[in-house]
């Protein structure tokens, strides 16, 4: 049997399968609107070569013994096309569809991958849930703490699903649905649900819930009115060949009843020179620059620098930053510095993935990623939509996804069987770049942890697509980070230096690609230890525990986390 609903339109928005005559591209998707609905729409890209197409067949085979074909188009030479055909699925299941295009220049038949279509009845609804903590004082947002929450989803029957964060397969049909926190995770967390049970009645053309990001908010039992601020978090970005580098802060103030007044001190490599403008109070010192932030609340702080155009590709930036109380008054103050690293680019693409860690990371400790996506409209028209999707790594832990900033407005989903993250930014009215350079750009950040207990030089390798509008797919560079701990034979080439072993237990030793000039121990608190003006010190006398090197070269002042285990 055979159906012959179609729809004709011009142009397309992806390639695969190359040919190498006539037909040259063929490629079919699933582009139906709606997973909640009967009808299944298929959309066959092709690509004609230099000869004119006079009736060629375009044919789908449904996989359910059931074909389609069309063989009345004209399709001019070197055009890009594609159609759309339509299909009534009778049964629930997966089916296996392939299209083909017969040449009517060369009788050449060119076959598609073999894609699966699934069609479901009802059971194709997702939630997107988020737990964001407010201020148990006066129940003011804070869009700073995002949970990974656990959310129990009970349908019309009574009948209740507990799972984390994202959730598909949910059925439509036994709206309408009642969302709340599961009690259990609160209780462990010490943690109150402040808003109402969310009631989810309807669901979009995709499946999605209305609305599609579901929030709920927590806060604390209990109430802290001692002064307590904490330096929750810190990325940043360094482009060479613009001679600029930008680093943000994510400052948190946990009291209830105090406003701090604080003061920043940064380190940073010695290569940068940082921009004063719009910081309060500045003093710079060598590489060290301090500022104030008066009644601190929760609070991105960004400090932008000025660098060499001539800095080396890959080249790691090293920096801490310490808050202090300019009172004096705070007790607890093991939450108040972070170090973090920034990687140096050189040849600037607009649409990149970046990662703030080096590619050699320690498989002692489960580290965190922060991952930016950065984007910009290189076409000659706003841009209305723009997708990314973005497959993690099977050795990163799901369950700490966490979205922490974005340029625009965006909705974001995982697929926890795909593993696949989608940003979607609607109605977004992205400037082109040759009208508005700034405007053009745009920007997405998230964190996540990798797995715990990695077997040592297991990789995590990450890309993203970009997809504006219809435009076909912008793939992203693949960043990589390696869980290994590097021998004095074995330094990356984007790092300065080394230190092994690590953990060590006697003498810790580095391999650098400059003169070492004074190598400094410190602990956790910031005392001084030991010291050495040679490759290596001894660390034997100390106690097991973490601590902080500092390695003074010919170039720059870095800092180092390393684990003493006797």
């Amino acid at each position: 049997m055979k159906t012959l609903a179609y729809v004709f339109i011009l142009y397309f928005t992806c390639w695969l399968n190359i040919g190498n005559s006539q037909v040259t591209e063929i490629y079919i998707c699933d582009s139906t609107s709606s997973q909640c609905v009967i009808n299944k729409v298929a959309r066959i890209s092709l690509h004609v070569g230099n000869l004119e197409e006079v009736n060629p067949l375009i044919q789908i085979d449904w996989g359910d013994g059931t074909t389609s074909e069309i063989n009345n188009l004209t399709l001019p030479s070197n055009y890009a096309t594609y159609c759309n055909f339509i299909h009534n699925y009778e049964f629930e299941g997966t089916y296996s569809v392939i299209a083909t295009v017969v040449s009517n220049v060369n009788s050449q038949t060119l076959n598609s991958d073999a894609v699966p279509f699934i069609n479901s009845d009802g059971n194709c609804g997702r939630l997107n849930s988020y737990a964001y903590q407010v201020s148990t004082c006066d129940n003011t947002f804070n869009p700073f703490y995002h949970f990974n929450g656990v959310f129990d989803l009970t349908d019309i029957n009574g009948i209740t699903q507990t799972y984390l964060q994202n959730l598909s397969g949910v059925n439509i049909n036994n709206s309408p649905y009642t969302l709340s926190l599961n009690e259990n995770w609160l209780l462990q967390n010490n943690l109150i649900q402040t808003s109402e049970d969310l009631i989810i009645s309807n669901f979009d053309q995709n499946g999605y819930s209305e609305p599609e990001n579901t929030v709920l908010t927590v806060a604390t039992l209990s109430l802290n009115t001692e002064p307590d601020f904490s330096n929750h978090m810190a990325f940043g970005y360094a482009y060479a060949n613009e001679e600029f580098a930008q680093i943000y802060f994510s400052f948190l103030n946990h009291s209830c009843s105090n406003y701090n007044d604080v003061r920043v001190k940064l380190t940073f490599d010695s290569i940068l020179t940082p921009s004063l403008f719009g910081l309060l109070n500045p003093i710079l010192n060598n590489n060290e620059l301090s500022f104030d932030v008066l009644s601190l609340t929760n609070d991105w702080i960004g400090v932008n620098f000025f660098m060499p155009g001539s800095t080396e590709f890959g080249r790691i930036l090293y920096f801490n930053c310490t808050l202090e109380d300019i009172n004096g008054v705070e007790i607890i103050t093991t939450n108040n510095s972070v170090d973090f690293q920034v990687i140096v680019i050189n040849s600037f693409d607009p649409n990149n993935k970046l990662v703030n860690k080096a590619e050699n990371i320690n498989p002692t400790e489960q580290e965190e990623l922060i991952y930016t996506i950065n984007f910009q409209n290189e076409g000659n028209a706003d841009a209305l939509k723009v997708v990314i999707k973005d497959t993690l790594s099977d050795n990163l832990d799901l369950s700490t996804f966490e979205v922490i900033r974005t340029k625009h407005n965006v909705v974001t989903s995982v697929n926890p069987i795909t593993r696949e993250v989608k940003f979607t930014f609607n109605d977004i009215y992205l400037a082109p770049k040759d009208l508005n350079e700034e405007g053009s750009k745009g920007y997405v950040v998230y964190k996540i942890k990798e797995k715990v207990n990695l077997p040592i030089n297991s990789e995590i390798k990450n890309t993203a697509y970009i997809y504006f509008d219809f435009n076909p797919v912008i793939v992203t560079n693949t960043t990589l980070n390696r869980n290994t701990l590097l021998s004095v034979n074995e330094l990356s080439s984007n790092e300065m230096f080394s230190l092994y072993p690590n953990p060590v237990s006697n003498l810790l030793q580095i391999n650098s690609k400059e003169k070492v000039k004074m190598m400094t121990i410190y602990s956790a608190d910031g005392v001084k230890l030991a010291e050495s003006n040679a490759n290596h010190v001894d660390v034997s006398k100390l106690v097991n525990g973490v601590y902080f090197v500092e390695v003074l070269s010919e170039s720059s002042n870095k800092k180092e986390k390393i684990v003493i285990q006797h």
